[in-house]
């Protein structure tokens, strides 16, 4: 009787740590939402630039289709390829108002929360890097992401067409903020990334499941 009462106070606690958990990415859309719309009411002030405040408004808005997205997760992981491709379609389509091919291939890897949102983080600052410096001149725009399931470990892989830049560029000192971010965000999830070029653009990380 006690073993039965044990699993029972477990599965309910389960299911209030799971609305806890999509309240909590609710309330930080709504937050980002707020925020954007702050910054647009502000957008005419005369000591702000019209990029920068363009760019932070693509990027919060990118920020809320992440939440809008992990809010409606129902499991207790999440399957990264699906993540993948429904994520990079919002940004490319709905954020960017640009046409441009996507090909999410590979295993099934379910990952816990907090690396879907590092992971989410991640490519929203490919998808943001891909669009304003790699297509300029590319009539036929690609982008593709690749994932393999590699034990308690997953690794991602993203490429575009675009010219990309040489591998002496590929140091801190030659990075812009979003590249400096694709190298710190991987360490929050206990991973590694790498940045190349092979004839276009490469970027690479490799991250425990569990993001511990």
């Amino acid at each position: 009787m006690k073993n039965i009462v044990e699993k029972h106070e477990l599965k309910q606690l389960d299911i209030l740590n799971k609305l806890s958990l999509r309240e909590t990415f609710h309330r930080i859309k709504n937050q980002l939402c707020q925020l954007y719309s702050i910054i647009q009411l502000n957008s005419d002030s005369p000591n702000l630039s019209m990029d920068f405040i363009d760019m932070v408004l693509k990027r919060l808005k990118a920020m809320i289709t992440v939440q809008d997205i992990l809010s409606l997760n129902q499991e207790d992981s999440i399957d990264l390829v699906k993540l993948s491709e429904t994520l990079s379609s919002k940004l490319i389509t709905d954020v960017y108002g640009k046409s441009i091919s996507l090909s999410v291939l590979g295993d099934k890897v379910d990952v816990a929360p907090d690396v879907a949102l590092a992971e989410a983080a991640i490519i929203n600052e490919l998808i943001t890097n891909s669009v304003k410096h790699a297509f300029s001149g590319v009539e036929f725009a690609k982008i593709d992401i690749e994932i393999s399931d590699i034990g308690d470990k997953f690794a991602f892989e993203y490429r575009d067409n675009g010219p990309g830049f040489s591998n002496s560029k590929c140091d801190n000192k030659g990075f812009t903020i979003g590249l400096s971010l694709l190298k710190t965000y991987p360490l929050l999830i206990n991973g590694a990334s790498e940045i190349y070029h092979q004839g276009h653009f490469c970027y690479k990380m490799t991250a425990s499941k569990l993001g511990k």
